[in-house]
């Protein structure tokens, strides 16, 4: 575990602002404090190598060992600003109204944050505390300085400073905190992996009273650096700086090359779908996207294991915080739980980055570890990141303000076999083409549980493309089943709960979600 000595300059100007004016709330010891940690880009995939090769020793001993697993996770959008909106209010992204990450569909302006998991919790009597990332367009589109309702404490990175793992900058409770200032209170430039977990150490270290708190930590890995950082050794190109496959971040000094190069350990993951060879039988967005060349797959590799190495901050971190925790006599009363806010391609079907409906892009890792409840488990569910902040209020006993698409995973730490969804809704709403790399056009979709379990994609621009596949014979999504004559009836159907997914709102989606079949 990383050793991070917070300077006491540092907490004087940070705590000054945050506690001299705090009021204390006495409020019940027996509700738990609450603690969510949220990479950014970090797929299921990623996740299990790192973890498998003894990459992630805190996140194993303090939530795997000890948590619930939930094996099916996914994310009801991969579109950044949307899906941090959902975690933040438990809706669908046709209901908050951020439906992307570039305006006017998206990113911080399409958001409004008068109603979120913060405002209820501060409203039920604790302290919020909110570190790392936002959303897209915070300090760019907003004023720099702005600090959403409901947070007694704000520590989050400015645009586009956001994206740089050395040059950075923070608005901590309304003071812009730039990446030099770390480096001259610590005597050394330090990493923005590692100024995220000062600065959630600085709140939880003052946490010493009986009132329950909130905090949300939300690291900027595994994701890419803009300007862009890139492992390929070709020539710069107009967005990227290189080849599209090697565009990467920089991990902290002390975990760099500690991966990198090592193939027998941590070569490339290469699924049935990695760089797909006959793609003739989906959409024409995926058609248009040529086979990956071996220069391609050489560029993959390298960002592969530059991913990998920026998790050991993430572990980190974690591990950081659990210290912190335990050193205030807090760990045996926290709740803590590890996601991502969308998961990532690494080749499959011939992709990265990502957007689309495929598992690769929407499975997400989830752990909650629950101080009552030390005894690991694997629950097996369809969970969404729509769940997250009902399970957060009920946890807390406060009252949402707004009407909750999610339900609470909670009774499903003490039941697995609790009556639960059978499908959810993916929407996506933006198409991007980059360097002449198509990303997917806009789509809603439905992922379905049960003996089958099955992936249904409607494109939006087209009545005669779309995807179907059978995840039980087919995991990997090699045999798209769409345009298949004997299963049109079947996509009938599938429409038919799409349009009404489509427009959901509240307890109609629940029970929708709950009722789904098909014949």
């Amino acid at each position: 575990m990383i050793k991070i000595r917070v300077p006491a300059v540092l907490f004087a100007l940070l705590m000054a602002v945050v506690w001299g004016t705090h009021q204390t709330v006495v409020q019940s010891q027996t509700r738990p404090n609450i603690v969510v940690i949220m990479a950014d880009d970090l797929d299921v995939g990623t996740f299990g190598a790192a973890l498998s090769g003894g990459l992630l020793p805190n996140i194993k001993s303090h939530l795997i060992d000890v948590g619930r697993t939930f094996s099916d996770s996914f994310v009801t959008t991969t579109q950044a600003a949307a899906t941090r909106a959902t975690f933040l209010t438990g809706q669908y992204p046709h209901n908050h109204g951020v439906r992307g990450s570039f305006p006017p569909l998206g990113g911080v302006t399409a958001f409004n944050a008068n109603a979120t998991v913060a405002t209820w919790l501060k409203t039920a009597g604790y302290i919020t505390g909110y570190v790392g990332r936002y959303m897209f367009g915070y300090g760019s589109s907003t004023a720099p300085t702005s600090i959403p309702p409901g947070w007694t404490f704000w520590a989050a990175t400015t645009d586009p400073s956001t994206y740089s793992t050395s040059n950075y900058q923070f608005n901590v409770l309304g003071r812009l905190v730039p990446s030099s200032a770390f480096a001259t209170l610590t005597g050394a430039p330090v990493h923005q992996t590692d100024a995220t977990t000062i600065l959630a150490g600085a709140y939880l270290q003052q946490t010493t009273g009986s009132q329950p708190f909130f905090l949300s930590i939300n690291p900027y890995l595994p994701n890419y650096e803009v300007p862009t950082v890139n492992e390929c050794p070709t020539a710069p190109e107009s967005y990227w700086g290189g080849n599209i496959w090697g565009v990467t971040l920089r991990p902290a000094p002390r975990h760099h090359n500690s991966v990198f190069g090592d193939l027998q350990n941590f070569g490339l993951p290469r699924s049935p779908s990695f760089n797909e060879d006959d793609i003739s039988d989906k959409p024409s967005w995926i058609r248009n996207n040529p086979l990956l060349t071996a220069e391609d797959t050489d560029c993959l590799q390298r960002a592969y294991w530059r991913r990998l190495e920026s998790l050991r901050g993430l572990d980190d971190l974690v591990g950081y915080v659990v210290s912190r925790l335990q050193a205030s006599g807090k760990l045996a009363n926290t709740v803590i739980m590890l996601t991502s806010d969308n998961g990532f391609m690494n080749g499959e079907h011939r992709m990265t980055q990502k957007g689309s409906a495929h598992e690769a892009a929407v499975r997400v890792p989830l752990v909650i570890r629950l101080p009552w409840s030390l005894t690991p488990g694997v629950i097996s569910r369809l969970v969404t990141n729509v769940d997250l902040a009902p399970t957060i209020a009920q946890l807390a006993g406060a009252t949402p303000t707004l009407t909750i698409d999610g339900r609470s995973l909670v009774p499903l730490f003490d039941n697995p076999d609790a009556t639960w969804r059978q499908m959810f809704l993916i929407e996506h709403y933006e198409h991007v083409v980059i360097d002449g790399f198509s990303f997917p056009p806009p789509f809603g979709a439905l992922r379905v549980s049960g003996p089958v379990p099955k992936m249904f994609v409607r494109y939006a621009a087209s009545s005669s493309e779309g995807e179907l596949y059978d995840l039980g014979p087919d995991p990997f999504e090699l045999e798209n089943r769409f345009a298949d004559p004997v299963r049109q009836s079947e996509v009938a159907a599938f429409d038919h709960w799409l349009g009404a997914m489509a427009t959901c709102s509240g307890m109609l989606c629940r029970l929708l979600e709950q009722v789904f079949a098909i014949q």
